[in-house]
């Protein structure tokens, strides 16, 4: 059995969001979203 495929997105523009939508829908990858500190 082969290990999912483990993916981020570093920055929310237009095309960060495009990239999380087509990572998220592939049945080999699982990727995680974390919440930005706002005080940063």
């Amino acid at each position: 059995m082969n290990r999912p495929r483990r993916a981020a997105v570093v920055g929310a523009g237009g095309w960060g969001v495009q990239h999380a939508r087509a990572l998220s829908s592939r049945r080999d990858t699982v990727l995680t979203l974390k919440k930005q500190d706002s005080r940063a």
